[in-house]
């Protein structure tokens, strides 16, 4: 058994090679010679930026486990001719928003009879009906952590063979009534709905707007512009991978006038090690300009904190970014938040003109209120990375909050204080050189 972590390398010597780990490398891709990886058992294209997938895969006949969190598969018809798949993990990637966008995904996933084990975490899903995945007859594992689901109601004889179903993170307090046959085994649903917030008032009276349409941005304004003014407001997810300088520079101006109509924003911009000097980040980009504004995924990024305190955003993933110009970061202090979601992956916060590796550039404070709705919150900073960090987390009366997971390669302090009711799980992890101290005033046990 082998592993190779560059296609190159897995041609160079293909015999007994069982595993492709493609993880540390998003640009590469692979080609029609994958065919010649007879031995292939499993393949990991997690974080990568291809479109397509070759359809040589489809006669890697020992092929039984492929990986692809986090990517950006526009072409979802590349899953269907591989039938020999027993686990597939899509977790966090980018689906089609249309209806027949998710009805072609959902035809091409049936095709895979074969397949044990479906994991499509992290990925927005709002509704699923069992119904859709009925033809994976073999599935005895189906994981769906942290969507948007309020109920995922399982029909007499419907996913027939299923072991273990994993609803964490969602709002479903029932499967099939109760009515759940012997031996299936279901994690996460919530014991009871979510306790009504008495003040300050909700973030938004109207529901936020889901975007049904996705538009590629790379330097193509012009044709985005006449889109956007056509289409209806909040509908539009604006997609932009590997821009240039050029373009990101733009964006700001371009959405001050066309804002309205984006409901959602997926930036990567070049990585911070290939441009330290962050000449080209997106600080002045004005989130205000997008009222309509309800999932932000930013990779690579330079911003302002102008972003936490967006009325209308439910969702909020940072990886491998710089936040700068803040000291402290509020979420249902001062005023309601609607942020549900704060997920911060190699992360660094700086405050205003401090330099940067000095510990007192670290704001102080990230502190979450009775006015916030997070549901999930989630940063990680490890050492090679780790330039400056929050020193206090507090988290004062958080009503939605189920989940708090903080790995930091930082020296900080978590306080719990307050009615947490929802609160479920809490890990805290320092590295080998942070440390961290917990006060729980709360009397939540954990």
């Amino acid at each position: 058994m082998r592993t190779a972590t560059s296609f190159a390398e897995a041609l160079e010597h293909p015999g007994g090679l069982t595993t492709l780990d493609l993880s540390q490398s998003p640009t590469e891709t692979l080609s029609e010679r994958v065919r010649e990886l007879r031995d292939l058992h499993t393949i990991v294209l997690d974080n990568t930026r291809a479109t397509e997938l070759p359809h040589a895969l489809w006669s890697v006949e020992g092929l039984r486990t492929l990986s692809l969190r986090n990517s950006n598969l526009g072409l979802v018809g590349d899953l269907g001719g591989l039938e020999q798949l027993h686990r597939l993990d899509l977790s966090g990637t980018l689906l089609p928003l249309s209806s027949e966008g998710v009805a072609n995904f959902l035809y091409y996933l049936g095709k895979l009879k074969q397949l044990q084990e479906l994991v499509l975490d992290h990925m927005g899903i709002e509704v699923l009906q069992p119904a859709a995945l009925s033809p994976l007859t073999s599935l005895r594992l189906l994981s769906l952590r942290n969507n948007l689901l309020f109920s995922f109601a399982l029909q007499d004889g419907e996913l027939g063979a299923l072991e273990q179903l994993d609803l964490t993170g969602n709002e479903v307090t029932s499967v099939a009534g109760g009515n759940v046959r012997s031996g299936l085994v279901i994690l996460g649903l919530r014991a009871f709905p979510p306790e009504p917030q008495s003040a300050p008032a909700a973030a938004s009276e109207a529901p936020a707007t889901t975007p049904t349409t996705r538009l590629v941005l790379d330097d193509n304004f012009e044709k985005l512009s006449e889109a956007l003014e056509t289409a209806p407001e909040g509908s539009v997810e604006l997609v932009g991978t590997q821009l240039t300088r050029e373009s990101a520079h733009r964006l700001g101006p371009f959405l001050s006038r066309h804002g309205k109509a984006v409901g959602g924003l997926a930036l990567d911009l070049s990585q911070p090690k290939e441009t330290p000097s962050y000449e080209h980040n997106l600080r002045g980009l004005d989130f205000g300009a997008m009222p309509n504004l309800v999932d932000v995924r930013l990779t690579h990024c330079e911003i302002g904190t102008a972003i936490f305190e967006h009325p209308k955003v439910s969702t909020l993933s940072l990886k491998e970014c710089r936040v700068r110009g803040v000291n402290q970061v509020h979420l249902g202090v001062d005023s309601p938040s609607s942020l549900r979601d704060l997920q911060c992956d190699e992360v660094n916060f700086y405050s205003v003109g401090a330099p940067l590796r000095k510990i007192a550039d670290a704001p102080r404070v990230l502190q979450l209120g009775p006015g916030s709705q997070l549901q999930v919150l989630r940063l990680s900073l490890d050492q090679d990375y780790a330039e400056s960090f929050f020193t206090e987390i507090v988290v004062a009366g958080a009503p939605a909050l189920r989940e708090i997971s903080v790995a930091a390669e930082a020296v900080f302090k978590v306080t719990l204080q307050g009615s947490l009711p929802a609160l479920e799980n809490m890990a805290l992890s320092a590295g080998s050189y942070g440390s961290y101290e917990v006060e729980n005033l709360s009397g939540k046990k954990l």
